[in-house]
């Protein structure tokens, strides 16, 4: 009787195949409310891979400090410095006043930047996905392992509604690195401090290029760059370029700390969406269809447990029967016994 209680349980008809499913997709997301959105592990306390907002900060860490040491700026090593925004500037020249710096020239070098970042969001965001799929089939596995025969149609569920998630999210993530490229606006006033503390240097660094002060090397950014090179330059184009550098770098730092938190919220945002309204609503709509289809499905059991189930009723009857039959002999030879008393 144990082992039969233990088996699967029976879904004889659609209204008991309809129950197990809200009650599986209702255990879920309460759990999955406590993972993803509460930080709340005590499910799963030994597990450190369903620490989830643990492990997305942690991701999300990598993939700041990814951005920030894995790009350096090539504009910096030795013998480089300045050379790109000089020839940036050369092909931007137009009829118009030798000082004014071209705005297509700042695009130009910050598109380039951007460029060589734009696989590393996308990248992350995929990275994220891939890990909250596995976190959330693990909860509905758990919450429907007294349902097998669900189990198929739900992690198909799960994946259709999560592999769309991440389509949406990467697409996203996409916009906001092709703003990028358009866009040179921020009302963050690092920006402004950033390029002031750069450009009042300039002075000086012209006064070596010109040999007004000894040295070949500049501090910038924290390295030390030759200019040996520059003396042969045009000096307008220099300071120009000069210019146009601390302008690209002050707002790169911008950019940077956008394509961090941005991708963050965006992050936050859709993972409370998914939670507490697309989930639910997409494994349904993947899983039940317009016409319960897919929950006339639910009620064919494997055959393995079909026989398993047949064969122990059989034994319980059997036994049920021997017991009977045991019974029977028993208070035939106990009826004598009191006759003769």
């Amino acid at each position: 009787m144990a082992e039969l209680n233990g088996l699967p349980k029976c879904l004889n008809n659609v209204s008991d195949a309809m129950a197990a499913f809200m009650k599986i997709v209702g255990g879920s997301k309460e759990s999955l409310r406590k993972i993803i959105l509460r930080g709340e592990y005590e499910e799963f306390p030994d597990d450190e891979d369903m620490h989830c907002t643990g492990r997305l900060a942690k991701m999300l860490d990598e993939y700041s400090t990814d951005l920030r040491t894995n790009y350096p700026d090539e504009g910096l090593l030795q013998s480089n410095f300045l050379v790109e925004e000089m020839r940036v500037l050369v092909e931007s020249q137009g009829m118009c006043l030798p000082n004014f710096l071209p705005r297509v020239a700042f695009l130009a070098l910050l598109r380039e930047k951007v460029r060589r970042v734009s696989n590393s969001p996308t990248q992350f965001i995929n990275k994220v996905w891939s890990y909250l799929e596995t976190v959330v089939l693990r909860v509905f596995m758990m919450h429907s392992e007294s349902y097998p025969q669900l189990q198929i149609s739900v992690k198909r569920a799960v994946q259709t509604v999560m592999n769309n998630r991440r389509i949406f999210s990467v697409e996203r993530v996409k916009e906001m690195v092709e703003t990028e490229k358009i866009a040179d606006y921020t009302c963050n006033p690092e920006y402004r401090s950033t390029w002031s503390s750069f450009i009042s240097k300039q002075n000086e660094f012209m006064d070596k290029v010109k040999g007004r002060v000894m040295g070949n090397t500049v501090e910038f950014e924290g390295c030390g760059v030759d200019i040996k090179h520059l003396r042969e330059k045009n000096y307008l184009l220099v300071e120009q370029a000069f210019d146009m550098k601390t302008r690209v770098v002050a707002y790169w730092k911008i950019v940077l700390m956008r394509l961090v938190d941005n991708v963050a919220l965006h992050l936050l945002f859709a993972l409370q969406k998914l939670v507490t309204e697309e989930l639910d609503a997409g494994i349904i709509d993947d899983l039940v269809g317009p016409h319960l289809g897919g929950i006339e499905r639910m009620l064919e059991e494997s055959p393995a447990i079909v026989n398993k189930r047949s064969q122990l009723k059989c034994s319980i009857q059997l036994l049920r029967e021997a017991k009977d039959a045991l019974s029977s002999i028993v208070d035939r030879i106990a009826a004598p016994t009191k006759g003769e008393n």
